[in-house]
């Protein structure tokens, strides 16, 4: 009767025994970025590395999986064993292949994506062990692959004026002037965006390339426009405003790329068109109050009256007449009222000009600062 226990007993326990599972190392990184002017038709790779080892006395298959979840068709995407073998997958698929571990053996892998293009991919990569087939190891892996983003030169001013006896009927333009190089190897899509902020009915407002098209816009509308540049290929864009009227315009002009969509290239235009008869009108509407709190320290506020929308340029001065601080730039500014913010906390104790200026006037105050 005893030995018999102890036999099932024996049983039992080798059953019931499990051999050591391998271990693994999973990839340091989970995402590798790759950045180049040109991709070559062999393709750039991106690597995941995975190591593993069989602590045990006894041979364990690896079952090695890896998925796709979203990614540029014209990459390859493979998971390998050393130089022994290499298993690609497309969209969606699952690749597997197992591996016999021996004691005392280690080995690596590697998640392979060879990028041809600009673009991003997402995988998932897993390794079921089968000693330990519910403790499956798993991680997500992103690659970003950059082309070099097309250069661009935004335009040197951000305010024309207009000044005439009178508007022909074809009116009289402004320009605001780009130009756009791709110093990479690909082609890249630029998408060319002009908001009308607010504006004159009767003036026209639009964004040009060259002389290939020019796409008009309207109140509140916005317009966008494709243009593939090629390699070393270089082009002009420009914004026309034709103005048929005494008025002022406010736009904001975008330029997205393809490669740097998080870096969009932006201004603020402003437009101003005058007859002499209506400058002295502007002049008598435009308005500048008393900084408040006078005295102050160290932040006091500037503010004015814009009859119609221009450019404001507001300029801090010492005593002796000499600029100490520029709050404000030919800074685009909508018409209605204002405040602009000063900060003098560089400046000492005195007292100090400030001036704002305008295509049609300009005014001054005084202030003071007390520490």
């Amino acid at each position: 009767m005893k030995i018999r226990i102890l036999l099932i007993l024996a049983l039992a326990w080798v059953a019931g025994a499990r051999a050591q599972c391998s271990e693994f190392t999973l990839s340091d990184s989970t995402e590798v970025s790759v950045e180049a002017d040109e991709f070559p038709p062999e393709g750039i790779s991106a690597y995941f590395w995975y190591h593993a080892s069989n602590p045990g006395f006894q041979d364990e298959t690896i079952t090695l999986i890896l998925r796709l979840l979203e990614g540029p068709e014209d990459w390859t995407y493979q998971i390998c064993r050393g130089d022994i073998f290499c298993l690609p997958i497309f969209f969606g698929d699952m690749v597997s292949g197992e591996d016999l571990l021996v004691s005392e053996t280690e080995c690596d892998y590697d998640v392979e994506v060879i990028t041809r293009s600009h673009g991003s991919a997402l995988l998932e990569v897993a390794f079921v062990r089968e000693f330990c087939p519910e403790d499956t190891l798993s991680q997500e892996l992103a690659v970003v692959a950059r082309a070099q983003c097309s250069e661009f030169t935004l335009s040197d001013s951000t305010e024309v004026s207009v000044e005439a006896d009178e508007f022909p009927p074809e009116g009289i333009s402004a320009y605001f002037w780009y130009h756009a190089s791709n110093p990479g190897f690909q082609d890249e899509t630029i998408t060319l965006i002009l908001r009308l902020l607010e504006g004159p009915e009767d003036w026209t407002y639009q964004i040009c390339r060259g002389d290939i098209f020019c796409l008009p816009i309207f109140f509140g509308d916005m317009v966008s426009g494709e243009d593939l540049l090629v390699s070393e290929t270089e082009c002009d864009y420009d914004v026309e405003v034709i103005t048929r009227s005494h008025g002022s315009a406010l736009l904001e002009v975008a330029f997205v790329r393809e490669f740097c969509p998080e870096d969009t290239l932006s201004q603020e235009l402003a437009v101003v068109a005058t007859t002499e008869s209506a400058i002295p009108s502007l002049a008598a509407d435009f308005e500048l109050r008393d900084n408040w709190p006078n005295p102050f320290n160290p932040v006091t506020h500037i503010p004015y009256l814009m009859p119609a929308p221009g450019p404001v340029t507001i300029r801090v001065l010492d005593l002796g007449g000499r600029t100490v601080a520029l709050p404000a730039e030919t800074a685009p500014r909508a018409a209605g009222r204002h405040e602009q913010l000063f900060d003098a906390s560089g400046l000492p104790s005195g007292a100090y000009y400030y001036t704002v200026e305008t295509p049609w006037y300009e005014r001054s105050g005084k202030m003071l600062l007390l520490r």
